[in-house]
């Protein structure tokens, strides 16, 4: 099979009419009949059958049918994305980042940067996840240069601290720590807690160093997620201070503790050539980063 057969399989499989996706592709109709029947023959089921004057998706098609219509999205979106990289006028980066650096951080420094050029557009992609998908797309290529917090073992990877964020911990309503002004470590221990997927063990590590050993109730993937099973009573949590998560249906209670900052830093590969947008973006983000 070819792309030609996949991209006339996908027109008929929504159009459900030969001569209109006939149409649609540019071709005759028994061209299209043509490769329809070559494509059955080498699955050797019918994805196609005859009602009226249309046709409807056997259950092989409609199997079939699922998956050619992600592949198609996948290409078109390859296609627009190679085209974007090669528009001289257009300088791309592709950052990868923490989910709440994404809301609260990096939207305002990309601003900062697009402003010190406005005559030569800047084209953002961010890609968002946790910290270890933040540093695996970066070693893969996907990414120029990400924000997430530091990993101990990454020879690959440079890091440089960038923003420092303040830690709070997030209750339920009716919680009994709501009548405490502040909270310490060993108050928060002693109700179950709701920790994140990014295996930093950077709460863990706190916990630690005090001796103490909370109960984890589940882990989940970014603040949002975990703020709404707090409020669904899952337990407490420590997450950078947001006040956006209040909408969740949790209080923000102040943590009495000096170590409870959480630095993000900007990362890149060792190994892989920056491109000359990935090096200006560097160099920006660090200087930033000092004047704040």
């Amino acid at each position: 099979m070819n792309l030609h057969q996949l991209q006339y399989f996908d027109c008929l499989s929504q159009t459900l009419h030969y001569q209109r996706a006939a149409e649609q592709l540019g071709i005759s109709q028994p061209a299209l009949s043509r490769s329809i029947s070559a494509l059955e023959a080498e699955l050797g089921v019918p994805l196609f059958e005859r009602q009226g004057r249309g046709v409807e998706l056997s259950r092989y098609g409609a199997a079939f049918a699922s998956h050619i219509s992600l592949a198609m999205q996948e290409i078109d979106t390859g296609v627009t994305r190679v085209r974007e990289l090669a528009d001289p006028g257009r300088l791309t980066l592709n950052l990868g980042v923490n989910y709440i650096l994404a809301a609260s951080y990096l939207p305002g420094l990309a601003r900062a940067y697009q402003d010190l050029q406005p005559e030569r557009p800047i084209f953002f992609q961010f890609h968002q996840g946790n910290t270890l998908s933040v540093l695996k797309n970066i070693k893969d290529g996907i990414c120029d240069l990400g924000f997430c917090s530091f990993v101990e073992d990454q020879p690959e990877i440079q890091f440089h601290p960038v923003i420092s964020m303040k830690m709070c911990v997030l209750a339920p309503a009716k919680h009994p720590l709501l009548s405490r002004r502040s909270l310490t470590l060993e108050d928060v221990a002693r109700f179950p807690l709701v920790l994140s997927l990014d295996h930093t063990y950077y709460l863990e590590n706190l916990f630690r160093r005090r001796n103490l050993t909370p109960a984890v109730s589940c882990r989940t993937g970014e603040d949002r997620a975990i703020a709404a099973l707090v409020a669904q009573g899952f337990g407490l949590a420590i997450v950078p201070y947001d006040e956006q998560l209040r909408a969740c249906g949790v209080e923000l209670l102040s943590l009495d503790e000096p170590d409870a900052f959480r630095t993000y830093y900007l990362a890149r590969s060792r190994t892989r050539t920056p491109s000359e947008a990935a090096r200006a973006f560097w160099q920006f983000t660090l200087e930033h980063a000092e004047a704040e």
